[in-house]
């Protein structure tokens, strides 16, 4: 990596001792730092280089496990919106991944969205000679509730667009915060897959819907891009991955209180809640 890049990846890796979310420390600070605006100059490969090394670095330093991978930007607006041709892809530890009826401290997660999703668990290694077919019968299904976390203060000003970039958000991990897995997990035909909805009951008393549709045509052709993406680095996804697919609802602010999920085609219901300033634990499970 250049002398730019590895200044950035060691400011990110550092970042982690202040947001919650991933491979970070039991007491994080809270205090996000500033958003680098070099971020913003690095090239895709330079940008993938600085999220590799940044992971490899956590999970040695933090005893985190690569457990799979968060797509992210899967709809046509929102990458036009960052200048993107194509979703992006982050790296989940086993950190990043919570059961059902996780609490977490919102005043560390640095004003996170919540975005109800599809996450994708292989029985089979896939590499870019698998068929949809071969892709879509090492597949099983879970309901999850997504709380995509960024390192850097002030990313997603309220009411506004966020500030990262298309670069920016690569090098972060494509901001992986959390996600929080339902217990059910099924093998479901593809024609099922495209037709579940999900219904997110808020703290306010807002229910938010979604689909499939928002997403690369369906988890599964999301599932089977990311394949064909980590082949361009001679890369396969091993069995046992967890895949956090992408987003079926624009994504909602979290506020304290208890998000309940609910997921027909069988897939039942996940639940997460925000506290503020309770307890000494930064989260619980």
């Amino acid at each position: 990596m250049t002398t730019t890049s590895t200044r950035l990846c060691r400011y990110t890796v550092d970042a982690y001792a202040d947001v919650v979310g991933g491979p970070g420390p039991t007491t994080p600070t809270g205090r996000a730092r500033p958003l680098p605006a070099e971020l913003a100059t690095l090239s895709q490969a330079e940008a993938y280089a600085i999220r590799r090394e940044c992971v490899t670095e956590l999970c040695t330093t933090r005893g985190a496990r690569p457990r799979g991978y968060k797509i992210s930007v899967t709809g046509k607006a929102d990458q036009e919106r960052i200048g993107a041709t194509e979703p992006t892809f982050g790296r989940l530890t086993d950190r990043h991944l919570l059961p059902t009826g996780a609490e977490i401290r919102l005043d560390l997660a640095n004003q996170p969205p919540l975005e109800p999703e599809l996450v994708l668990r292989t029985s089979a290694d896939l590499g870019p000679e698998a068929s949809p077919d071969e892709i879509h019968e090492a597949v099983e299904i879970a309901a999850a509730l997504e709380i995509p976390v960024c390192r850097f203060a002030d990313w997603w000003p309220e009411g506004q667009l966020s500030r990262l970039t298309l670069t920016g958000l690569i090098a972060d991990t494509s901001v992986a915060g959390f996600v929080v897995v339902g217990t059910q997990w099924s093998r479901l035909t593809r024609e099922r897959v495209r037709q579940v909805t999900a219904a997110v009951d808020t703290p306010a008393g807002k229910v938010v819907h979604g689909h499939p549709s928002a997403e690369l045509g369906d988890p599964l052709a999301t599932l089977a891009w990311l394949v064909g993406a980590l082949a361009r680095t001679g890369e396969t996804l091993p069995a046992g991955s967890v895949v956090s697919s992408g987003a079926l609802a624009a994504p909602t602010r979290a506020v304290p209180g208890t998000y309940r999920a609910r997921f027909d085609q069988g897939l039942g219901e996940v639940a997460v809640t925000f506290g503020e300033g309770v307890g000494s634990s930064w989260i619980s499970s």
